[in-house]
């Protein structure tokens, strides 16, 4: 796998012979008092990843220490980052996310407490705090404020003076001073399909409608497409007919950031006793650490009404640019019992699909 090299980025890091975690946290972190809630250091991190870092798209960053090395991250490398900052000062915490709305997101839920957690959005830059209860807030608690008054999050200045010591005070503020429009609170919350936290062990079940002839995605994609720069870009990008978007439909299973994803298929149109095949093109597949089975596989199961379970074995393989690209392919025939039937589809280990459609044999 390619990955990034050093830049001038963290030139100090480098030669220091520090590690490049406690090296940027001690950045992070200078311009507060010793004595500094933790609440302020977690904010100060959040601050200091969402504006030392490039927001970007197709990052190939793997670890925390490579996407600091690289300089750019999308939303799931920050909160990586993140993560691994907050453990280096004694906070655990956990990937959190929403799916649908304008995209799916990755953010952080810090665990100051077993009662108090915090949820921070390294991403945007803004970390989400009640005034009213005068602590911060978790996403599983966002429906009871998505409608407050004020809302409950503070913005990092874009404009901060980036030779000041970075302090709450000096890079948070009630109000977003330089008008941003790419973090819409609360749309992130009210207009995504669901919320939850990685790792909690839950199960986040994407929904997707089908009918015959329909193809989620792009099922004919090759390298060189100018439209799309990988076999998943489309179905990532996915709309329903209302202009939702269904959002990590091109995911199934547990994530290596420890998201477990579902789908759900509602298959529309159907005629009964006609035959048809639910096909599956996979673009990434890997076993995830702590798999109890040697190879990755999915599972699609007729749920209603309810028939035998089609089990598709995969090879560990995943896309490569560059290299050729012959997709796999898990595939579930079927005779239509009734008009709508309705699949589930799960996965053992960590799967990135390409296209999902729906063929009358």
């Amino acid at each position: 796998m390619n990955r990034p090299t050093k830049s001038g980025f963290d030139a100090a890091a480098a030669a220091d012979d520090t590690p490049i975690i406690a090296h940027h946290v001690g950045k992070a972190l200078a311009g507060l008092p010793d004595n500094a809630s933790r609440y302020d250091k977690a904010a100060a991190l959040n601050a200091y990843v969402h504006l030392t870092l490039k927001r970007t798209d197709g990052s190939i960053a793997q670890t925390a220490d490579e996407v600091l090395v690289a300089g750019e991250a999308v939303c799931g490398g920050m909160s990586l980052v993140l993560i691994k900052m907050l453990d280096h000062i004694g906070l655990r915490a956990e990937y959190a996310f929403t799916h649908g709305g304008l995209a799916a997101h990755s953010m952080v839920e810090v665990i100051f407490t077993e009662i108090v957690h915090g949820l921070f959005d390294p991403y945007h830059g803004v970390a989400f705090y009640s005034s009213s209860r005068g602590r911060p807030l978790s996403i599983l608690e966002m429906d009871d404020f998505v409608h407050a008054d004020p809302a409950p999050v503070f913005y990092v200045r874009r404009s901060l003076d980036r030779s000041l010591p970075l302090s709450r005070e000096n890079a948070y503020s009630e109000t977003d001073e330089d008008g941003r429009r790419d973090f819409a609170f609360p749309g992130l919350f009210t207009d995504a399909d669901g919320v939850g936290l990685g790792n909690s062990g839950f199960v986040s079940f994407i929904h997707a409608e089908l009918a015959p002839g329909t193809t989620l995605g792009d099922a004919t994609w090759s390298p060189g497409k100018p439209e799309a720069t990988r076999p998943w870009s489309a179905l990532s990008q996915l709309q329903r007919p209302n202009g939702g978007y269904v959002s990590w439909a091109y995911l199934l299973g547990q994530t290596s950031l420890g998201y477990r994803i579902g789908h759900i298929y509602t298959i529309r149109d159907l005629v009964p006793g006609s035959r048809y095949e639910l096909v599956l093109k996979i673009a990434n597949a890997y076993v995830n650490a702590n798999s109890i089975t040697p190879d990755p596989a999915i599972t699609i199961h007729p749920a209603l009404p309810a028939g035998r379970s089609g089990f598709v074995s995969l090879d560990v393989r995943g896309f490569r640019e560059g290299e050729d690209y012959y997709p796999q392919t898990a595939r579930k025939t079927f005779t239509a019992e009734t008009a709508e039937m309705t699949f589930i589809a799960a996965a053992t280990g960590d799967i990135v699909l390409q296209s999902i459609a729906l063929l009358q044999k």
